[in-house]
């Protein structure tokens, strides 16, 4: 078994403000998983911030689990900052998920880290 790690964090530019947020984040963790070829066991799992639980963060975190392992994200509105990880025990396209993101954000700059293991 060959697995990929993926991190990704981008700056999103101030004009980005999804009209429906909590659509715009599951329809990410939704429709990313399928676009690479990855089979989801759950829907998405959306927690916005602050909440009872976390009173002191501004922003939105997501996760995924997969047959083949997960994507979680992390979104910081008041910096407009975003981080997404992929874990699978199954490659896929990086560049598929590097299109995909810069499709649907005003992308300032991108980096990306990726690991292989076995």
């Amino acid at each position: 078994m060959n697995g990929l790690d993926l991190s990704i964090s981008l700056q999103v530019g101030e004009e980005f403000a999804p009209s429906h947020p909590i659509d715009f984040w599951y329809s990410l963790l939704h429709k990313l998983p399928l676009l690479i070829g990855l089979t989801p066991l759950d829907p998405p799992i959306i927690h916005v911030f602050p909440s009872a639980q976390v009173a002191t963060e501004i922003g939105v975190t997501g996760v995924i689990v997969m047959i083949q392992s997960h994507i979680a994200f992390h979104w910081w509105s008041e910096t407009n900052f975003f981080h997404l990880t992929i874990s699978s025990c199954q490659g896929f396209n990086v560049e598929v998920v590097v299109k995909f993101l810069r499709n649907i954000f005003p992308v300032r700059w991108i980096k990306e880290g990726v690991s292989w293991w076995k």
